[in-house]
This record gives C-alpha cells, sequence and structure tokens, in this order.
C-alpha cells in the first residue's frame, strides 16, 4: 500500500502538478512544448517499466519531483541551487530538459563527473556545453589518464574536446600524445611527469 500510494503521487499528482505549472507560467509554445515532452517521456518510460513488472519506486518518486522542480527553477530562474542539491542519475537524465541554463548545467556535469567520471568522459561528445565538456575532461583526466590520452590521439570529435582543454593535467595528457615515440608507456608516468620530477 505504501508503494502504490507514493507511485500515485508520483505519477498522477505531481504529473499533473507539473502540468498545470507549465501550463499557468508558460507562455512560450516552444518552452511549453519541450516541458510537456518531458512529462511524456517520464510517463512513456515509468509505463514500459510497470509492464515488464518491476518498478523502482524510489527512483520514479525523484525523476517526477526532478521534473517538477526543473519547471519551476528554469521559470525562476534559480535552477543551480537545485540542481547542486540534488546530484545523481534521476537527475542527469533530465539534463537535456534545462540545457539552456549554462550554469546549472556546469553544476551538474561537474557533480555528476565526480561520482561517475568513467562513465561521463565515454559521453563526452554528446554534452552540448562547451564548458560542461571543459569541466568532465579536466576532472576526469586524473582518474582516466588514458581514456583522455586517446582521445587526444584520435581521429574523432573527442580529440579537439580535449585538445582545446586548458587544464595543466590534461595539457600534460596532449604533450604525451603529441611528443612521446611511446604514448601507451609514457601515460604510465602521467603523475611524475606533471609534477616535474621526471620529463618526457
Amino acid at each position: 500500500m505504501d508503494r502504490t500510494a507514493i507511485i500515485t503521487n508520483a505519477v498522477f499528482n505531481r504529473t499533473n502538478k507539473t502540468i498545470a505549472y507549465i501550463e499557468n507560467n508558460e507562455t512560450d509554445d516552444m518552452v511549453k512544448r519541450k516541458y510537456l515532452g518531458r512529462v511524456i517521456e517520464n510517463l512513456k518510460v515509468f509505463n514500459a517499466d510497470a509492464n515488464d513488472g518491476y518498478v523502482d519506486v524510489a527512483y520514479y518518486q525523484t525523476v517526477f519531483e526532478h521534473t517538477y522542480q526543473i519547471v519551476r527553477g528554469l521559470h525562476n530562474g534559480n535552477l543551480n541551487d537545485y540542481v547542486k542539491n540534488n546530484i545523481g542519475k534521476p537527475l542527469y537524465i533530465q539534463a537535456a530538459l534545462f540545457d539552456t541554463d549554462s550554469e546549472a548545467t556546469k553544476t551538474l556535469m561537474s557533480g555528476m563527473v565526480d561520482l561517475y567520471p568513467e562513465v561521463l568522459i565515454k559521453k563526452i561528445r554528446t554534452i552540448s556545453n562547451p564548458e560542461a565538456a571543459d569541466i568532465v575532461v579536466a576532472k576526469a583526466a586524473p582518474r582516466s589518464p588514458k581514456t583522455i590520452l586517446n582521445f587526444a590521439t584520435s581521429t574523432a570529435v573527442e580529440r579537439e574536446i580535449v585538445r582545446r582543454n586548458k587544464d595543466p593535467y590534461v595539457q600534460k595528457i596532449v604533450q604525451i600524445a603529441d611528443e612521446s615515440k611511446s604514448p601507451l608507456k609514457a601515460i604510465f608516468f602521467i603523475e611524475e611527469l606533471n609534477k616535474g620530477s621526471i620529463t618526457l
């Protein structure tokens, strides 16, 4: 009964409240379409899980609450504070909803890369905000230097994302990519190279 009450509140009550907020506060049709599209997507994903017989109650409670709070935060211009206090996967999956808010997007990506550096760095090309992408690269580099090296030596989109980064640690990896005869061997000494205790 507790699970049912929580899901009912999330799927019906929170959704209706979110829709009412959008209809009563937004006048731009494109903005309305974007917000309502996210609500519909939440319901579709929930419905698919329900049909499969498994629903993570806490997760969906959080997802529907996030949608409501994101819409409110965007309208009131204070979304960054909410994002800062709610970093996690349920918020990350809704990142596209607030991609127009540069500060909130940077805050989310900065927090997510602290939690999941290996996962987020592999999705770097999907991060549309350049400053947020730069934060992800800089924070992920010490924990995944080989991945950064692979990007720096590739011909893919990630190459330019890594090479434009101004972080000294990232630049040291780029130097290894460009100047070392054996980059894959040299990368194991990135800490010593970065500290200046040895040279290439």
